[in-house]
């Protein structure tokens, strides 16, 4: 399993700017709170990833051009 730790350290070889920017976009794994499908150690609350209750409009298109 990647850690922040490690990813720092293979991170090491690259500009601090590069560096910084991978540490930032690595993906450490699954939160361990639960049905959660955010990364662990996110802020805020929990997310059971559950789209079923979200509202989307949808357009339908009637003619082609």
């Amino acid at each position: 399993m990647r850690t922040k730790e490690s990813v720092r350290k293979a991170a090491s070889a690259q500009t601090p700017e590069e560096a910084e920017e991978a540490v930032r976009r690595s993906f450490i794994g699954q939160c361990k709170k639960g049905d959660c499908c955010l990364e662990d150690g996110h802020a805020g609350s929990c997310h059971d990833g559950n789209m079923s209750e979200e509202e989307y409009e949808v357009e339908r298109i009637t003619a082609v051009k």
